[in-house]
């Protein structure tokens, strides 16, 4: 190859190499372009998510902060409000029924025929309503029986039985995988103490099972769901947003050893992802505030925590500087 073509063919290649440029360029720009509009779309979901939450919630929330004195009597005050705050509105208007009815009963007149002339009755009109009916949960106690076989022939010589091998988490134990779900959705998410479930159960069923044993079934069924606790920790740490939100809050133990007994307080700690990635809570409990402790599986982390002003990031960071701190702007504003 010449001179001239050696030239003729780097100036092609040039041109072709700043046409592909402006294309990686270009599909760049449409990409920031599609994430921001993206992002736009998720901060208007969580605003119309939010507002529902907030109308929904709102007539369980006071009006103002300030302790009022205890009524005893509430259904009587809440009328009584009602009817002097509030004009009468169509309630529920906008609730869509009928999507989700799942049961259509009629009510007909006591009378079939006319008391007159003795003709049977005919439509006239009819009117609709609806009505909300409760089906309470119930706990019920199923008997299985496992049957083990064997071969009629062969068992004279090798001895061999044939029996179902159990799925069930807790072989021999009367729980089962509804009932501890059942338990731990009323502790954990509704709140109730063992002291009241326990007398629940007994008078659902007449079964006596003690709240220790209840806070036991609680710690079995912690043990098995540690490996899924693990890798939602091993998720969060890989999130793509590259952001754990991190807190903490105080907690007393009403029993301490003797050794312990003059401390006071234990912590809660809350690890959660971004708004703009999958949704992982991971609660953590220490009797100490020590990071090195609490926060040992975050020693590894690439990317940005968003915390308080806790000294103790502060030697996350140092100990790690693949972590970014971005403290809490309400700290920010004491200052």
């Amino acid at each position: 190859m010449n001179l001239k073509k050696a030239l003729a063919e780097i100036e092609r290649l040039t041109k072709q190499n700043q046409a592909l440029l402006e294309e990686q360029e270009r599909n760049h720009r449409l990409i920031f372009e599609l994430n921001a509009q993206l992002n736009e779309v998720l901060k208007q979901k969580e605003t119309v998510k939010e507002k529902y939450t907030i109308e929904r919630l709102r007539r369980f929330v006071p009006k103002t902060e300030v302790t009022n004195p205890v009524i005893i009597n509430e259904t009587e005050s809440i009328l009584k409000e009602t009817k002097i705050r509030k004009p009468k509105s169509d309630h529920f208007s906008k609730f869509d029924f009928e999507r989700h009815v799942v049961e259509t009963r009629y009510e007909e007149p006591n009378e079939s025929t006319c008391p007159t002339c003795g003709d049977d009755l005919v439509l006239a009109s009819q009117k609709v309503r609806y009505v909300i009916e409760s089906i309470p949960a119930t706990l019920k106690v199923v008997k299985i029986i496992k049957k083990s076989c064997k071969c009629a022939h062969c068992n004279k010589t090798d001895n061999k039985l044939y029996y179902p091998v159990s799925n069930t988490l807790f072989p021999g134990s009367i729980v089962s995988h509804s009932f501890l779900s059942y338990v731990g959705y009323h502790k954990y998410e509704l709140g109730i103490p063992f002291e009241h479930l326990s007398r629940h159960i007994k008078d659902t069923l007449e079964i006596d099972i003690s709240k220790q044993n209840l806070a036991n079934y609680m710690a079995k069924m912690a043990t098995v769901l540690t490996p899924l606790y693990s890798h939602m920790k091993s998720d969060l740490l890989s999130n793509q947003a590259g952001v754990i939100h991190a807190d903490e809050t105080t907690l007393s133990i009403s029993k301490r050893p003797d050794e312990d007994k003059e401390r006071k307080k234990s912590y809660v700690y809350v690890y959660t992802s971004s708004y703009y990635d999958e949704q992982i809570s991971i609660y953590d409990f220490h009797e100490s505030r020590a990071i090195d402790r609490t926060a040992a599986w975050l020693k590894d982390y690439r990317g940005t925590i968003v915390c308080d002003d806790y000294a103790g990031y502060t030697k996350l960071k140092k100990d790690n500087p693949n972590i970014n701190l971005q403290r809490c702007f309400a700290h920010v504003r004491r200052r």
